[in-house]
C-alpha cells in the first residue's frame, strides 16, 4: 500500500492511547498489576489500597479507575510529581515520604485527605505548597520540611491551618 492509500483497518484511539501509555510507564504497571495479583482483586471497584512503595518508580499511570482507593502508599521511590492522583477523591491516606517530588500541584483535588506524608522530597516553593494546603479541611496528618528557609513560614501557616 502507498503512503497516499487510506487504510482499510479501522482507528481505534482508545486503545492506542492505551498502548501508549503502557509503554511509556511499563515499570509502573508491571508494579501496579503484582500489587492487584497479590491482594487478588478481579474488580477496580474493590481496590481500597494499593502498596507502590519501594518499587524505584519515576512516574505512576493514571489510578482514577480506582474510585474507592483511600490508602496509597508511594513512599521511597524516585517520583517527581503527582498528576495521576487529581481523580482520586476518596483518599484518605497518602504516602509521598522519601521521593523526588519538587512539587505537589493537584492535591488540593483530594478532599478526603486526612494523612499526608512528604518528608524527605525536593520541595522549595513555599507559596506553591501553601496554595495546594490551603482549603484541606480534613487533613489531620501532615508531615513535611520544605528545602531551604521556608520552613518556618510554612510552620506557621500550617498552625493556622490546623489550630
Amino acid at each position: 500500500m502507498s503512503r497516499n492509500q487510506k487504510s482499510s483497518l479501522p482507528i481505534f484511539p482508545c486503545a492506542k492511547l492505551q498502548k501508549v501509555s503502557e509503554n511509556a510507564l511499563p515499570s509502573s504497571l508491571k508494579a501496579l498489576e503484582d500489587q492487584l495479583k497479590i491482594c487478588g482483586h478481579k474488580k477496580d471497584i474493590d481496590v481500597l489500597e494499593l502498596f507502590l512503595s519501594k518499587k524505584d518508580l519515576t512516574e505512576v499511570v493514571d489510578l482514577s479507575r480506582f474510585k474507592k482507593l483511600r490508602y496509597l502508599w508511594l513512599h521511597h521511590n524516585k517520583l517527581q510529581g503527582i498528576s495521576f492522583l487529581t481523580r482520586n477523591y476518596c483518599l484518605a491516606e497518602l504516602y509521598l515520604n522519601h521521593n523526588a517530588l519538587f512539587q505537589i500541584e493537584g492535591l488540593h483535588n483530594l478532599p478526603s485527605l486526612n494523612i499526608l506524608l512528604l518528608h524527605h522530597n525536593e520541595l522549595t516553593n513555599i507559596d506553591a505548597t501553601v496554595k495546594e494546603l490551603k482549603g484541606m479541611q480534613n487533613l489531620k496528618t501532615l508531615m513535611m520540611r520544605m528545602q531551604g528557609s521556608g520552613t518556618c513560614v510554612l510552620l506557621k501557616y500550617i498552625h493556622t491551618l490546623f489550630y
